[in-house]
């Protein structure tokens, strides 16, 4: 799911389905296997294919050298990293399915923003990344 780009607002249905934009996805099929992750702070969840997931899991190791079976805070992040990744699918109407204990985790209620972050895309209660954005000043983050 590379050059994924832009703000898209969804509501959930009751059942916590959220219908994808179609730019999103025109990128997947029904047979595309991702997972949803929460961020390290439970802000926001992101959505992967499972290829993107493994990628951004192998750059993290890079940092540290590279995945090193022997070293325990390699298997430990390891194991909790792709713990914490939950299986989705899309369906024919174009929808996930968000678990009910990631929507509570990362405060998800029904008003959604999708936010593409390249290779994947993060899902934020409306309020909370309006209340982040509102926060954040802008200009220091680019020209500081």
């Amino acid at each position: 799911m590379a050059g994924l780009n832009g703000e898209y607002r969804h509501k959930l249905d009751a059942k916590g389905r959220l219908s994808l934009p179609s730019s999103i996805r025109k990128l997947l099929t029904e047979e595309t296997q991702m997972v949803v992750v929460p961020d390290a702070r439970n802000e926001f969840l992101s959505v992967y294919t499972n290829e993107a997931f493994d990628v951004w899991i192998d750059t993290l190791f890079e940092k540290r050298g590279g995945f090193d079976p022997n070293k325990r805070e390699h298997m430990l992040l390891n194991s909790i990293l792709r713990g914490n990744a939950t299986p989705v699918t899309m369906d024919s109407a174009g929808r996930i399915t968000l678990p009910q204990s990631l929507r509570e985790r990362a405060g998800i209620d029904k008003e959604v923003t999708l936010v593409g972050a390249g290779s994947h895309f993060d899902i934020w209660d409306t309020t909370r990344r309006e209340n982040l954005l509102a926060s954040i000043d802008l200009d220091a983050l680019l020209y500081s």
